[in-house]
């Protein structure tokens, strides 16, 4: 990696930032990040038990012996087409039904975005509001008879609260929200919309559940001037290791992407790069990255179109690693003091130190990211220099423009694993048994169905089986050798055996059960919530607990879920403040889709105001249950009302009915 102690100017260039890449690009390649070439295998792996669709070559090279049939020149494939075992090799999928049942109950949970000022001045400005509405209320009268006196007509406020302990309830549950906190939620919302965020969120709960890791990423979309949230496959993620679960104290980040070589053309226009160039990078992903399905010679590709101007080879994809690096940016000044001493400050040259009684180096350092797409494999990048969009948390701190949360420890699925191997190990046996049952036949004694004849007619063993086949009646001859007495057992020439799997079956059904109350152990989703059948004994309330455990058993996937969103939120509304603030075309787009007021808003707030600081919260929307319930309460407290009992009026009713509507179960 190039060093920190560079100058800024140098680290915009493309020599520094090349250089980065490619030490990020080997980084992954040699297993050196956190996320890596080998995590690329695991990841994959993972997903393909989640999905069922893990390979059932190690499950039959177990049951067949291949290391024994390898020796005497027969693969696993050729095994398998032999047919050397009765089965279906096909997987038992029984992690998709675990995983969409975890993904139902998440998507069940909706959630609001609310943002809280928590600056000093934003503080004051909200507590000055409450007490305002707290005097309004306790000199009702006095302000009534005021404003009759001036003829001031003040529209009435539309809950008044009757004690401190509901005014601070209110304050808590943000009825005293500011101008500037709706604008930021106003802009947060839309953007989450833009992005689909509904189908984001179930593309992290499901990294969460396989990998315990999940990644998604603002950027600005420079055709339609507006900024989006997206979710990152984790499979193509390199990022470097990091000290917290939150990975925000990593130093590098990067996705590796494939673009086709004509929309690299168009990129590199710039570079004046030959035909000979484009080609022989095409020549060398010929078999990589979906190229050549056909499986053509490069002959077939290697060659120009008169008509459409194209060569064969423009449609091959080739890998580029999008990525972005931390570095600790150093800016020398020097402090002069002049003769009627005044403190004058001047740039200086990089790493120019000069200390006098007049005159002193300060060095400010101030971190700060660096981006880059390399195309893997060459000497080429484009896309590079100071990143755009920073956001700070505080004046020194740089944020990634990626978005990240691991979980410690083995991930549900991970744990799973070894219980579905048993699983379909146990499946492909029974098939197997089935396959090779015997069916129910007869024990035949001989000796006791020789030699008998009816009338003239000398009857063979096969005659007597017939009739005994046909109708059920069997002719025997008794005989006692030997002392040899016939009891009701020995003595029958005719035995009926019973054919089937005897009690392989319920072996095998026996361990599959056990194994999936491990697994139901293990993900907390218990029977009435996998829709296994419950007893006739249980009744809703167990039930209903059962749904309960399986939520909390699951809460570390919730509690990284919002991290994520609110996280990524924060991150969004700065952007979009920023942006707004240094770009009129941007200005013009959000004053279109989120309103003038909420638009100007956002921007006075970084220009004027500049130190509101604000904290974003995730919080779940009231379930319709809940909300049911409360509704319920309410219409019979109305109706006590009404019977002279004391309760709420019709107007509170539509007021509360109002504020389940937007979510705000608190208040």
């Amino acid at each position: 990696f190039p060093s920190d102690d560079v100058d800024p100017k140098l680290k915009v260039k493309k020599e520094y930032c090349l250089a980065f890449a490619r030490a990020i690009d080997m980084d992954y390649q040699n297993g050196v990040s956190y996320l890596n070439i080998n995590s690329k295998d695991i990841i994959g792996a993972l997903r393909a038990y989640g999905n069922g669709r893990q390979d059932v070559r190690k499950y039959v090279t177990q049951l067949l012996g291949v290391d024994e049939d390898i020796a005497k020149g027969k693969s696993t494939e050729q095994l398998i087409r032999e047919g050397h075992m009765n089965i279906n090799p096909e997987v038992l999928s029984v992690a998709p039904k675990f995983k969409t049942l975890i993904m139902q109950l998440f998507e069940e949970i909706e959630h609001d975005v609310f943002a809280e000022a928590v600056d000093g001045f934003s503080v004051d400005v909200k507590e000055s509001a409450m007490f305002n509405l707290w005097a309004k209320t306790k000199l009702k009268e006095e302000l009534e008879a005021i404003n009759a006196l001036i003829g001031v007509v003040e529209e009435e406020e539309p809950y008044s609260p009757e004690s401190l302990d509901e005014l601070q309830m209110m304050q808590q549950s943000g009825y005293f929200k500011l101008s500037t906190e709706q604008a930021i939620e106003t802009a947060i919302k839309y953007t989450l919309e833009l992005s689909r965020w509904k189908e984001v969120k179930r593309q992290i709960i499901e990294d969460l559940f396989e990998q315990h890791l999940a990644c998604t990423k603002n950027y600005y979309d420079p055709v339609y001037k507006k900024y989006r949230a997206r979710y990152v496959d984790i499979e193509n993620l390199v990022v470097s290791h990091a000290t917290n679960n939150t990975l925000d104290d990593m130093y590098y980040v990067g996705e590796y992407r494939k673009v086709t070589i004509s929309e690299l053309k168009t990129i590199m226009a710039a570079e004046g790069l030959e035909e000979p160039f484009y080609g022989q990078l095409a020549q060398n992903c010929l078999n990589k990255y979906g190229n050549n399905r056909g499986g053509l010679e490069w002959s077939r590709y290697n060659a120009f179109n008169q008509q459409t101007g194209t060569w064969g080879y423009d449609s091959f994809r080739v890998l580029v690693l999008d990525c972005e690096y931390k570095t600790n940016d150093k800016e020398y000044y020097q402090k002069r003091t002049n003769s009627f001493g005044r403190e004058l400050y001047f740039e200086e040259q990089f790493g120019k130190v000069k200390n006098t009684e007049k005159r002193k180096t300060i060095v400010s350092q101030v971190e700060m990211w660096y981006k880059c797409t390399f195309i893997v494999g060459t000497e080429y990048c484009y896309n590079y220099g100071l990143a755009t969009d920073i956001v700070r948390k505080t004046e020194n701190k740089a944020e990634s423009s990626y978005t990240m949360y691991r979980i410690p420890g083995k991930s549900k699925l991970e744990s799973m694993v070894v219980h579905l191997d048993v699983i379909q190990m146990a499946y492909m046996k029974l098939q197997n048994a089935l396959a090779t049952a015997k069916p129910a036949g007869v024990a035949i004694e001989a000796n006791s169905v020789m030699n008998i004849t009816i009338g003239k007619n000398k009857l063979s063993p096969l005659d007597i089986i017939k009739i005994y086949n046909q109708t059920g009646n069997l002719i025997y001859k008794a005989t006692a050798t030997r002392a040899f007495s016939p009891n009701n057992n020995s003595g029958k020439p005719i035995t009926e055996l019973a054919g089937g799997m005897g009690n392989q079956l319920n072996e095998f059904m026996t361990v599959i059960g056990n194994e999936l109350n491990l697994i139901r152990d293990i993900t907390g989703i218990t029977q009435p919530l996998d829709a296994t059948q419950p007893t006739a004994q249980q009744g809703l309330g167990v039930t209903e607990i059962a749904m309960t455990s399986a939520t909390k058993a699951l809460g570390f996937l919730y509690t990284a879920y919002i991290d994520i969103k609110e996280r990524a939120c924060n991150d969004i509304w700065l952007k979009i403040a920023n942006k707004i603030s240094v770009s009129n075309d941007v200005y013009e787009v959000y004053e279109k889709n989120i309103g003038a007021a909420n638009t100007k808003l956002l921007q006075i707030d970084k220009k004027l105001i500049g130190n509101t600081k604000c904290n974003i919260y995730i919080k779940a929307k009231a379930s319709k249950e809940q909300a049911a319930r409360i509704i319920a309460a309410a219409t019979e407290s109305m109706k006590a009302s009404k019977n002279g009992y004391g309760g709420i009026s019709s107007s509170d009713l539509i007021m509360i009915e109002r504020i389940l509507d937007s979510g705000n179960i608190k208040l």
